[in-house]
């Protein structure tokens, strides 16, 4: 099947040899030709291999074949015309054959990327909107852009498991319920889905563990700032959904980093507080050493705090 493809591929290179530069009306009639039957003939075989393994590497070749024939025709000007909506048109209906085997790991076409920045741009301004009115930290805003950034610059390869990821992180903004969030502020009814998604940017840690910082810091007993350290780790326990993939697959997820940094921020609060300990007992004996002996002053010191 793959030797099928090359024909398709040498109708694309020659198109884009040609470099038309008037704007295309109507696709290239061998290339839409070419396309019909080559649709028809991966809808066979992909019906026919009953292996999954063997189905699933087919499958994912002669995806990655067709992007790269959809990538030169794309590149020819560098937006959609008739003979990209041709190949786009054939990668959506071989998508269609069996959806649930696409590979993560599979390159999205340039072409897609293109349409995608469009659309998702549009649908962040509605959702930036949103979060304004709820009078969200602006620096949570910002990272919380980042995933529909991600998409708008070219700087990045970008693949199935970026797609599906921003899709679900979109219908997740749709679906917080701002007046009845069980969060104490808009801005922590955000900070839970962002991690309920597995939002796992550093830039996102790092404001997570300013939060959580400044949450504690307002409790000068010891003992007090534990037992905030302790609630915010169960809640993001509560939020924690392991089943879902993280943003960035290179990473550990955000629960496993943020619990690591609450434990050792719990060890440095009880290591000062044993400082602390050793402290008022080196002065309590410096002032023992200094008193006169009596049954009063032994009495007060026994019943010292």
């Amino acid at each position: 099947m793959n030797t099928e493809t090359d024909y398709l591929r040498s109708i694309a290179e020659e198109i884009a040899a040609k470099k038309y530069e008037k704007a295309l009306t109507d696709p290239d009639k061998h290339l839409l030709t070419e396309a019909k039957r080559l649709e028809h003939d991966i809808t066979v075989r992909l019906h026919g291999i009953d292996n999954f393994t063997q189905r699933e590497t087919f499958y994912f070749d002669i995806l990655n074949k067709l992007i790269a024939i959809c990538d030169t025709l794309f590149e020819i000007s560098g937006n959609i015309n008739p003979n990209v909506s041709v190949l786009l048109n054939l990668l959506d209906a071989v998508r269609r054959i069996v959806p649930s085997e696409i590979s993560p790991k599979l390159q999205l076409p340039k072409a897609f990327v293109y349409l995608q920045q469009q659309i998702l741009a549009s649908r962040w301004n509605e959702q930036e909107q949103t979060l304004k009115e709820q009078q969200i930290d602006p620096k949570l805003i910002a990272i919380a852009a980042i995933p529909f950034q991600h998409f708008a610059t070219n700087r990045h390869k970008l693949y199935w498991r970026d797609f599906t990821w921003v899709k679900g992180y979109e219908e997740s903004l749709e679906n917080i319920d701002w007046q009845n969030a069980d969060c104490g502020s808009p801005d922590e009814a955000l900070m839970s889905m962002l991690i309920s998604i597995d939002f796992n940017d550093d830039r996102f840690f790092i404001y997570c563990k300013k939060y959580i910082s400044k949450r504690t810091s307002q409790y000068p007993i010891k003992k007090r700032r534990l037992a905030e350290l302790a609630e915010c780790e169960k809640l993001i326990l509560q939020d924690t959904q392991n089943e879902l993939p993280s943003y960035n697959h290179r990473r550990h997820d955000i629960s496993f980093k943020l619990i690591g940094w609450i434990k050792k921020e719990s060890d440095a609060v009880r290591a000062n507080e044993l400082l602390d300990e050793d402290d008022y007992l080196k002065i309590l004996l410096r002032h023992i050493l200094k008193m006169p002996l009596s049954i009063e002053n032994i009495e007060s010191l026994i019943n010292a705090p």
